[in-house]
């Protein structure tokens, strides 16, 4: 989106390809510690009331949780809202507000307490995704 949307440093292609290869050995790191670790667990409900929404989610949890297990997500959010900021100033501003907009979501979303993550997160990555998807018709608009 960044290079659509004219942010200079990400017209180019060597730069693209450092990006490729930084997310390669992220992905990498990471699932080589899951796959080492104890793995995930069905999460069990048992300190919220009866009736609350919060019982009709399906939810999993790390055995061992580690930060390592967020970098990935956390890299993405940070990257959206560096290349968001470079695009509002850049040849198409629009890009920029969508991108900062998703960028700042996912991360809010996912940086609340744990029982209000629950929800957040969840709504903060649609969102994310969503500002994607707007991304790409302006883009593709231009």
């Amino acid at each position: 989106m960044g290079k659509f949307a004219g942010v200079g440093f990400l017209q180019s292609d060597i730069v693209q390809r450092l990006v490729i290869a930084v997310a390669i050995v992220v992905v990498k790191y990471h699932r080589t510690k899951f796959v080492r670790s104890p793995g995930i667990e069905l999460t069990i409900w048992d300190q919220p009331p009866f009736g609350a929404l919060e019982r009709d989610l399906v939810k999993f949890g790390y055995v061992e949780p580690d930060f390592a297990y967020d970098i990935p997500a956390f890299l993405l959010s940070l990257a959206t809202l560096l290349v968001g900021v470079a695009a509002l100033l850049a040849v198409e501003p629009e890009v920029g507000k969508e991108m900062i907009f998703a960028g700042l979501s996912a991360l809010i979303g996912n940086a609340l307490p744990r029982p209000i993550m629950t929800f957040t997160g969840n709504l903060g990555e649609l969102v994310c995704s969503r500002a994607f998807s707007l991304q790409q018709r302006i883009v593709y608009e231009m």
